[in-house]
């Protein structure tokens, strides 16, 4: 990728990663970048070794909290450093794709991935656990009555 551009238009964008890519200028990033941005990752291209390129982005996007995986400023130290497991959990999920092995249960899956990231348990996360339960029950029902269907 050597250009950013289609972005800007997309007022619910909050979170771009164009790391390692090509891109050469970001003069202009209230031109190229949507306002509601929180998060911008530009790591490994041209751009971000050019003088003023933190000054020049963080001045336009007035929402970034973190930039090239870097806090701002202007963020709030208290929100990125006191991030709780119950927080990061559905986060951490979010990006990975997990595979499902024959006769796992999606229950199955989510602790696996909890235990992956963090090592232990999923046990302070019972609001989140819950709704799996619950999205599992739903899926059951479904597949119950298509199957009364047929």
């Amino acid at each position: 990728l050597e250009w950013v551009s289609g972005v800007a238009h997309l007022p619910s964008l909050l979170h771009l990663d164009l790391s390692h890519n090509s891109i050469d200028d970001v003069a202009e990033p209230n031109n190229l970048f949507p306002q509601s941005l929180i998060h911008l990752d530009l790591r490994a291209n041209p751009c971000s070794a050019r003088p003023s390129y933190r000054e020049s982005l963080l001045g336009a996007l007035t929402q970034l909290r973190r930039l090239d995986d870097q806090p701002t400023e202007s963020s709030d130290e208290e929100t990125d450093s006191s991030s709780s497991d119950e927080t990061e959990a559905p986060r951490a999920m979010l990006t990975e794709v997990p595979r499902m092995a024959p006769g796992e249960s999606a229950e199955d899956v989510y602790e696996r991935l909890v235990e992956r990231r963090w090592g232990g348990s999923a046990g302070g996360m019972a609001g989140v656990k819950d709704k799996v339960a619950q999205l599992r029950e739903l899926s059951r029902c479904r597949r119950q009555a298509e199957a009364s269907q047929v």
